[in-house]
């Protein structure tokens, strides 16, 4: 792979995290101080134990395909 092909991918998450990524409530409770942890649907919090699981569902192939990052 290519450095350009490693831009893209930096890109694509870069764009994923910003549309569908929302903070953690327990960091924006617990730690209100602290920058809070920007979950995608379906990841977990890896700051608390047990950890906290965003309980939206997982991103479809349409959500993907809505970023746009295929040239």
């Amino acid at each position: 792979m290519s450095r350009e092909d490693f831009e893209g991918i930096r890109e694509l998450v870069k764009r994923r995290r910003a549309k569908f990524g929302q903070p953690c409530p327990r960091c924006i409770a617990e730690q209100p101080r602290r920058s809070p942890t920007i979950l995608e649907p379906g990841h977990r919090c890896r700051v608390h134990r047990p950890p906290y699981v965003d309980p939206r569902p997982e991103l479809t192939q349409a959500d993907y395909d809505s970023l746009g990052g295929d040239e």
